[in-house]
């Protein structure tokens, strides 16, 4: 919705794709912490229906503001409510339940094991997550094609 011109559409697009390939990683990591195996399978579902159900209701939003405002509000409406969203999840989300190591239910085998887990979990700068890593190439060349 800020640009008229189909190369920065196109662009946004694609970026676009490359970011929402990068949440699904930390919300497998989250599930697992968060939940015992038996449980995993109910919480799978609620996100993956909460996906279609945006997917559903989204285009009523959308358009309902294009009608009325114009076709960049309709792209900016449901753009600001993300935004909104993941700065909220940011905020209020966190990778397990505190003094937790690995998944939920697993349970460390004393101070040393902890230490060991801590220093396994290696830290990813944005360069090397996102600009040069293929696979995250590959997703959004993907998104932009479908």
């Amino acid at each position: 919705g800020l640009s008229s011109s189909m190369p920065f559409f196109t662009l946004f697009w694609f970026l676009n794709g490359c970011f929402q390939g990068l949440a699904a990683p930390a919300i497998v990591k989250m599930i697992a912490n968060w939940f015992e195996p038996g449980e995993r399978g109910q919480w799978w579902a609620v996100w993956h229906a909460s996906i279609n159900v945006g997917g559903f209701l989204v285009p009523f939003l959308s358009g309902t503001l294009a009608e009325a405002y114009g076709w960049r509000y309709g792209m900016l409406g449901p753009g600001i409510i993300a935004l909104m969203t993941a700065a909220t999840c940011f905020a209020l989300m966190r990778d397990g339940p505190e003094g937790s190591v690995g998944g939920a239910g697993e349970k460390a085998a004393g101070a040393k094991a902890a230490g060991k887990a801590a220093e396994s979990e290696e830290k990813v700068s944005f360069r090397e997550g996102l600009l040069t890593r293929p696979e995250q190439w590959a997703l959004g060349i993907c998104y932009l094609l479908c």
